[in-house]
């Protein structure tokens, strides 16, 4: 798998998790509020079944005021009427759930004794007729004592009911907090890891991206620096810097090779093939920009001489100082290489016949002044040379054709008598 794969399925992977995680939090708080709203709808309708029970018994009251007072049928209906009503009411708060239990009880005891009260009250109130106030306010007094007792058994509902709803309402906002909390921080990891997952990936995409075009550049053999950031020290640009000093230590050994591979061994200057090949391009170059060129055949006059007289190494030492000299007469557009043996071939970029020969015959004279000593004699020698010249595209454009005609012209320079320079001429009497 590769490593920019397994980012994106690890980083993928993490999200997915935080997700789930956010979601059982989230699921969570949404059974917490769910389950804090059913038990405060249910705490909130016990302590409104209370205070509507204080309500009835409040117009229960009244009722048997009235009653009392007036003695008429009407309010006695009432009082029944009342009478049912807070049955009604107390049934409902046996009915949600009571956590105070006995309170309920204790209020339904409460209520039937009331109920044995007005039924007393009203059977020996046909009776009482010799003393009926005594008897109405004996009556009043027990329906007030138990009205009372009932409003207090309310009140204690009421206020159980409360405080359970306080408590449960902090105990569960506690935890509501708890889970937001939580869920604040899994989605703030969430986004941090995504984020981060990204510029990972970015980071290792982008440097796997400049090593591409490192390993690019080096086919085309350019071993140039790839970007890095000096002032960060991450393992990407670890990597990146890893790479770079393995380009220049490859272009340090290809420039070695390429050097080994295109020079001569014994005079520094370029060999036959490479000579071919940079002739080569230097014919394409004629066909874009019709810039002239000549080509210039050197030859070291009476060599087998020097082998002879003096030995191989002594001729080796010759080779390299008429290479230096030739070298260090020529323009930097022109270049020279060893033909072979003791023959060599410059190029002279821009130069018709005539600069061409001022050109070699300037270097002729160089080379004929020049001392070179033969270390293993001890001694110094001088040697000549002779030159002959073609050039593109007086003598032609093809590569093959210059260098025959250029060979031709040396032919006749040495033909002439050597120490001389020989310009190609179709009219082959003529020297210049």
């Amino acid at each position: 798998m590769k490593l920019k794969t397994k980012i994106i399925a690890g980083t993928s992977f993490l999200f997915l998790m935080l997700v789930i995680l956010s979601a059982v939090l989230i699921h969570n708080q949404w059974k917490v509020q769910f389950k804090l709203k059913t038990i405060l709808s249910v705490n909130y309708a016990r302590i409104q079944s209370a205070r509507n029970l204080q309500e009835e018994i409040l117009q229960l009251s009244r009722a048997e005021r009235n009653y009392l007072l007036f003695e008429e049928p009407a309010y006695l209906n009432r009082i029944h009427e009342r009478l049912k009503a807070i049955d009604k009411t107390i049934a409902r708060l046996g009915n949600i759930a009571p956590p105070h239990d006995e309170l309920v009880k204790e209020l339904t005891i409460v209520m039937a004794n009331y109920k044995n009260t007005i039924r007393k009250m009203v059977r020996l109130n046909k009776f009482w007729f010799w003393n009926r106030n005594k008897a109405k306010e004996l009556a009043k007094n027990a329906l007030r004592k138990q009205a009372d007792k009932m409003d207090a058994i309310s009140d204690k509902i009421i206020k159980y009911n409360q405080v359970a709803v306080d408590r449960q309402e902090e105990e569960i906002l506690s935890l509501l907090n708890w889970n937001r909390l939580a869920t604040y921080i899994l989605c703030g990891l969430m986004i941090f890891f995504s984020i981060m997952g990204l510029f990972i990936l970015w980071k290792t995409n982008r440097t796997f991206q400049i090593l591409n075009d490192g390993i690019l550049a080096i086919r085309e053999k350019q071993f140039g620096d790839l970007p890095v950031d000096s002032a960060n020290n991450s393992e990407f640009n670890s990597s990146i810097r890893s790479f770079n000093s393995m380009s220049a230590w490859l272009g340090g050994h290809i420039y070695d090779l390429n050097q080994l591979a295109n020079k001569d061994g014994l005079t520094g200057l370029y060999n036959h093939r490479y000579l071919q090949e940079k002739l080569d391009e230097e014919v394409r170059r004629f066909t874009r920009s019709n810039d002239p060129f000549s080509l210039v055949m050197v030859d070291i006059d009476r060599f087998k001489t020097v082998n002879d007289t003096y030995g191989h190494d002594s001729g080796d030492v010759v080779l390299k100082h008429v290479a230096e000299v030739l070298k260090g007469n020529l323009r930097e557009s022109d270049w020279v290489a060893r033909y072979g043996g003791e023959e060599f071939l410059i190029f002279l970029y821009g130069a018709d016949k005539r600069a061409a020969f001022q050109v070699m015959e300037k270097t002729r004279m160089a080379v004929e002044r020049f001392e070179m000593l033969l270390p293993q004699h001890d001694r110094t020698v001088h040697v000549n040379i002779s030159c002959g010249i073609s050039s593109c595209p007086f003598d032609g454009a093809a590569k093959d054709e210059l260098i025959q005609k250029a060979d031709s012209a040396l032919y006749r320079a040495k033909a002439n008598g050597r120490n001389q320079t020989v310009l190609y001429e179709m009219d082959q009497n003529n020297t210049k």
